[in-house]
C-alpha cells in the first residue's frame, strides 16, 4: 500500500493559520487566533492546499480552499469622539436636541443603544462651585435617544441653579456574546448661557416705610433701596411711580437711578398731608427687559 499524502497549505501566510494532519488529511486551525473583522468584514478567506504522496518520484496535487467565518459578536462599540462640549441657552425648549453621538461596531449583528448615566451626572455653579445635581434636579436637564444617539433638552434649564453639567453618556450592544458586556463611554460638558428670565429683587423687602420731619431740608436723604438680579451682567436702574391715584407722594421726591437713595424734592405740609405712598420701580437691563416694584409708605 502507497504511503498516505501529506497535505500543506501552500504559502507562508496560510501556513501560519493553518495545519495539516497526515493521518486524517485534516486541515486545521493553528493556535493563531481567527477575527473575521480583520479581513475586512470579508465572510470567508481562500487558502491554497497541496498535497504530495510519497512514492519514489513524489507527485504533488493542488487546490484552493474556500473556508467560510462564521462571526461571534466580539468587538467592542466604539464613540467617533468619547470628550466633546457646547453651549446652549438656558431658555431652550424642552425636548429641542442639542447634539449627536454616533458610536460603531464592526459586528454585522451589532445592535447598539444609548443612555444617560444619571448617577454619574455632574453639576458646578456659575463660580465654579460643585453642587449635588439629583437633589437640585440637574441630572435630569438632558436626555438621549436609546437609538439615534440625539442628546436632548428633558426638563426646564435654569443656568442660575447650575452653568455647567458634564453628562456621561453609555453605549451598549445588546446583542454581544463576549464578553457579556460590550460597552463604551463617552463625556458630554454643557454650558449653558444666560438668558433674563429673573426680575430684580428687592432686599431685604419689598415693603419700606420712612419718618420724614414736616421742616426737613430739600434733598435729604430719607432712606435707600436695594435690589438683586440673579442674571449675569445684569444693571438696575429706579425709577418713582405713583401708588394708585396718589400722585402728591411720588411729586414729593426724587430717587437716584443707580444709587437708590431717596430724597425730598419738595417742602412737605403736614397741615395738607400727613402720610405719602408711592413705588419704587427697578427694572434691569436685560432683553427682554425685566421689572419689579417696592412699595413706600412716608409719614410726616
Amino acid at each position: 500500500m502507497a504511503p498516505a499524502p501529506t497535505t500543506t497549505p501552500s504559502t507562508a501566510s496560510t501556513a501560519a493559520r493553518w495545519t495539516s494532519s497526515e493521518s486524517t488529511s485534516r486541515l486545521e486551525r493553528s493556535s493563531w487566533r481567527l477575527e473575521r473583522d480583520w479581513t475586512g468584514r470579508k465572510k470567508s478567506v481562500h487558502s491554497p492546499v497541496s498535497a504530495t504522496d510519497r512514492g519514489n518520484r513524489p507527485l504533488t496535487g493542488y487546490c484552493n480552499v474556500t473556508i467560510t467565518l462564521g462571526n461571534v459578536n466580539d468587538e467592542m462599540p466604539q464613540f467617533s469622539e468619547a470628550v466633546r462640549s457646547t453651549t446652549v441657552r438656558e431658555n431652550l425648549a424642552v425636548g429641542s436636541s442639542v447634539l449627536t453621538y454616533t458610536a460603531t461596531d464592526s459586528d454585522d449583528d451589532s445592535s447598539l443603544r444609548y443612555s444617560c448615566l444619571r448617577n454619574l451626572t455632574l453639576a458646578y455653579d456659575e463660580r465654579g462651585r460643585k453642587i449635588d445635581a439629583a437633589a437640585k434636579g440637574v441630572d435630569r436637564y438632558f436626555d438621549i435617544n436609546s437609538t439615534s444617539g440625539i442628546v436632548y433638552v428633558a426638563s426646564v434649564l435654569d443656568r442660575e441653579t447650575a452653568e455647567r453639567i458634564v453628562v456621561t453618556i453609555l453605549v451598549e450592544d445588546t446583542k454581544a456574546v463576549q464578553p457579556p458586556q460590550q460597552s463604551a463611554t463617552a463625556i458630554l460638558t454643557i454650558t449653558l448661557s444666560d438668558y433674563n428670565d429673573n426680575a430684580p429683587t428687592f432686599i431685604p423687602s419689598s415693603q419700606y416705610r420712612a419718618n420724614v420731619s414736616e421742616g426737613l431740608a430739600l434733598d435729604s436723604a430719607i432712606l435707600r433701596v436695594e435690589a438683586t438680579d440673579a442674571d449675569r451682567g445684569q444693571e438696575i436702574r429706579f425709577e418713582l411711580a405713583s401708588a394708585s391715584q396718589d400722585t402728591l407722594g411720588v411729586n414729593s421726591f426724587n430717587i437716584d437711578s443707580s444709587t437708590g437713595v431717596v430724597t425730598l424734592k419738595q417742602k412737605l405740609d403736614f397741615e395738607v398731608k400727613t402720610s405719602f405712598t408711592f413705588l419704587i420701580v427697578a427694572k434691569d437691563n436685560g432683553s427682554p427687559q425685566l421689572s419689579s416694584s417696592a412699595t413706600v409708605c412716608s409719614e410726616c
